[in-house]
């Protein structure tokens, strides 16, 4: 990864996001990343068949 440039990571992340929701909860930021994946590959590997990965971060001043 670190051999990509910026344009090759952006395409890389095109590829594999489908959508990037942010949302904010008492002063923190949560971002929710949804991933294009073959939805029965993903059910054969995790029992639920979906997984939400949540990133949290302090909101600093001026972030927006």
């Amino acid at each position: 990864m670190s051999a990509l440039s910026y344009k090759g990571k952006k395409q890389l992340v095109d590829m594999l996001v489908e959508k990037v929701e942010i949302s904010e909860v008492n002063d923190k930021q949560i971002a929710r990343m949804f991933f294009r994946f073959d939805q029965k590959v993903v059910r054969e590997h995790i029992p639920n068949g979906r997984f939400d990965l949540q990133v949290e971060s302090k909101k600093t001043i001026g972030s927006r």
